[in-house]
């Protein structure tokens, strides 16, 4: 399970950074918020769009705690 989730993480990254598709990536770690619904699906937990919008609402503030900036 944890390699499947390490997979899926991965493929959030990747797919997310569509500037050049040949081009090597360089994976920071991070998934854009619109990719949280996606990952979720992928693990096989389909939240409600409340819910996802709460997820992505809490990865937006909790940046702007971390940094000051959205």
């Amino acid at each position: 399970m944890y390699r499947d989730l390490k997979n899926f993480f991965y493929y959030a990254q990747i797919s997310s950074n569509t500037d050049n598709p040949t081009k090597a990536k360089k994976l920071d770690g991070k998934i854009p918020r619109d990719q949280i619904q996606n990952l979720m699906r992928a693990l096989g937990y389909y939240p409600t769009k409340l819910e996802i919008e709460n997820m992505q609402k809490e990865v937006m503030y909790s940046k702007l705690l971390e940094g000051g900036e959205l």
